[in-house]
């Protein structure tokens, strides 16, 4: 949203005035956000699954290394999770963008300005997705969010490509918030499947190794598009993406069936570590610290 703000206004300069400078006065300003991040990051508290294996020194060594020894398959699935969560802002920005102004003719200002609305409906859809998942279970919401995504795809570009800046905005809108579901729920999903010792490491590599293979998504596209003349050969293209992330999503979740890891609300709502806590409290006020019976209040 902010990045889609910051290049409304510099989108109103001339064209050779954006072109020489113009463009990077965003980035620039972008160095704010990356000490706002620091910050943030500085303030957030460990979860306490985490500090329980830091107290019992259950952290790997070297967890690049560890990772791949114990969850290799999992980091590779996540690869493949992650895929939309990469693609879809590749899309959306450099390739919808660049499609709309060229080809269809949608001034650039208009385009930004549909971009920052469907933005917005994004961050509406995300927390709505992610309460869903609360309660059904993240698996079926991203799981459904991705069909759906599938069977709105060709649609919503159909509407684009009307040039019509009301229907354009129709159906990108609709893209995004399928899209949406799963974008929600996407980071929480990841770091549910690996080990606590190598949580953050799976994660980082994951989506890290995701943003280097399916980066190129937009200049795929964008390299369909002017091979064919046509957007329908990048709508299949993206397709393909969509489909590798439902395939790896589902394969994880039956991995995490088979091998539950700490903490778990893949296949149901239900946090097991949440769980767990809870029935550690109970049993703590049953029993007393020799391990004894104690008496219930």
């Amino acid at each position: 949203m902010l990045s889609t703000l910051a290049f409304i206004p510099v989108a109103a300069l001339p064209a050779s005035s954006f072109e020489s400078w113009g463009w990077r006065l965003p980035f620039l300003f972008s160095a704010i956000l990356v000490v706002v991040g620091l910050v943030v990051r500085l303030k957030i508290e460990d979860p306490p699954e985490f500090k329980r294996a830091r107290e019992r020194k259950e952290l790997a060594k070297v967890p690049a290394a560890e990772v791949f020894r114990i969850s290799a398959g999992t980091v590779f699935l996540g690869i493949g999770a992650c895929a939309v969560g990469i693609g879809m802002s590749g899309m959306k920005n450099p390739f919808v963008l660049s499609w709309a102004t060229v080809d269809l003719g949608i001034a650039r200002s208009t385009m930004l300005n549909i971009l920052l609305v469907t933005t917005v409906v994004q961050f509406v859809t995300q927390p709505v997705a992610a309460h869903y998942a609360r309660r059904f279970g993240a698996l079926q919401v991203m799981v459904g969010s991705l069909v759906a995504t599938m069977l709105v795809l060709v649609p919503c570009f159909a509407l684009m490509g009307t040039a019509l800046p009301i229907l354009a905005g129709l159906g990108l809108g609709v893209l995004m918030m399928t899209q949406s579901g799963y974008y929600a729920i996407l980071a929480g999903f990841m770091a549910e499947v690996f080990p606590v010792r190598v949580r953050y490491t799976g994660i980082s590599l994951s989506y890290q190794l995701a943003g280097t293979v399916f980066g190129a998504i937009p200049i795929v596209a964008q390299l369909l598009l002017t091979l064919t003349a046509a957007v329908w050969a990048s709508v299949a293209f993206y397709g393909v993406i969509v489909l590798i992330s439902i395939a790896s999503v589902i394969a994880i979740a039956r991995r995490e069936r088979k091998a539950p890891s700490e903490a778990t609300f893949i296949t149901s709502g239900v946090n097991v570590s949440e769980s767990r806590t809870r029935e550690g409290h109970r049993d703590h006020r049953v029993r007393g610290d020799d391990g004894r019976s104690a008496d219930r209040p």
